[in-house]
């Protein structure tokens, strides 16, 4: 869970994937990391 605080106006703007455990999964497979075949379903968890 990520928390921010905005005070005044002076945070950034961010544009969210639409599938973040996809997201997550390739940037682990980058790392040389094995992603499960279940992924999204443990991501969710």
């Amino acid at each position: 869970m990520a928390v921010t605080f905005d005070l005044f106006g002076t945070l950034v703007d961010v544009a969210y994937p639409s599938d973040p455990a996809e997201v997550v999964a390739r940037e682990l497979e980058s790392r040389g990391v094995d992603v499960p075949d279940d992924w999204h379903v443990a991501y969710g968890e």
